[in-house]
């Protein structure tokens, strides 16, 4: 049972953007610890705070309750986080969150060369926002969590999820909504998880999987060249073009099987999703 990590950074109760965030929470599947930040004892660190913080470092005692929320952080399989869209990018709170969890020696550490290596076990952090106005071009929380996920705790993948416009006067906010949920709802992808286990068992599975796909692979290829050369004696270079495409759609295809990676449309190459404008 994968561990589900919910960063909840949202004062309000009645939040849109909580909404939208247990929506998402649906269609993961695993066991769900939620951390509301502002029931944390989380303040900005300060020069005491970083004294201790230094010490602990250096004398690799990582087990200080100073470092059970990087620890926690680390730990999970995938992490869902939830903030509405404030001043460009998100509350102060979690800004304070990331302050503590970046721990040297849990979620991150160093190359010999001075590059972050992440240490975080997650496969994807799912980021679900709401806003009153336009978000366009300017989301700049979303950006700072992709670009400190990714480069520093070696999180491969993150998503956005988004629902915009839900102050201007006249805005159907119910329909923004509705619509916002029904696209989460039909993101297949949400439900598969990019993280490999390493349990003996599913070693086994994923080395099963992978022989089997590349033997389907290689005859899939393997009897489309036999088809379409079998017919190619009028266009032999446009066949061969053809052949090349089906080559590569069906190496393609085996890989996202092999490592449970979703097939994510070219739109989707920055990994937004953005559901409503």
């Amino acid at each position: 049972m994968k561990n589900i990590l919910f960063i909840n950074a949202c004062p309000r109760p009645q939040s849109r953007t909580l909404t939208l965030a247990q929506e998402v929470l649906k269609k993961v599947s695993g066991t769900v610890t939620e951390i509301n930040l502002y029931q944390e004892p989380l303040r900005p660190l300060d020069w005491e705070q970083l004294k201790e913080r230094d010490a602990l470092i250096a004398s690799h005692t990582m087990s200080s309750p100073m470092f059970d929320y990087a620890r926690q952080f680390a730990a999970a399989d995938d992490i869902v986080i939830a903030a509405p869209y404030w001043d460009l990018a998100f509350p102060s709170i979690l800004r304070v969150y990331f302050e503590q969890i970046t721990v040297l020696g849990v979620t991150f550490t160093y190359s010999p060369e001075g590059i972050p290596v992440g240490l975080c076990r997650a496969g994807r952090i799912l980021y679900v926002t709401t806003a009153g106005g336009p978000i366009g071009p300017y989301n700049l929380g979303y950006d700072y969590v992709k670009s400190l996920t990714t480069l520093y705790y070696g999180i491969p993948q993150v998503l956005c999820f988004t629902a915009e416009n839900l102050d201007i006067v006249g805005a159907d906010v119910q329909g923004i909504m509705e619509q916002a949920i029904e696209n989460i709802k039909n993101q297949p992808h949400l439900i598969r998880c990019i993280l490999i286990q390493n349990s003996p068992r599913e070693l086994i599975t994923r080395f099963t999987r992978r022989v089997f796909l590349s033997s389907f692979s290689f005859f899939t290829i393997r009897h489309a060249l036999y088809v379409f050369r079998r017919d190619s004696f009028r266009q032999p270079h446009a066949v061969d073009r053809q052949v090349k495409y089906i080559a590569v759609r069906c190496h393609s295809v085996c890989i996202n099987l092999i490592y449970d990676r979703p097939a994510v449309p070219a739109a989707y190459g920055d990994s937004r999703l953005i559901i409503s404008r």
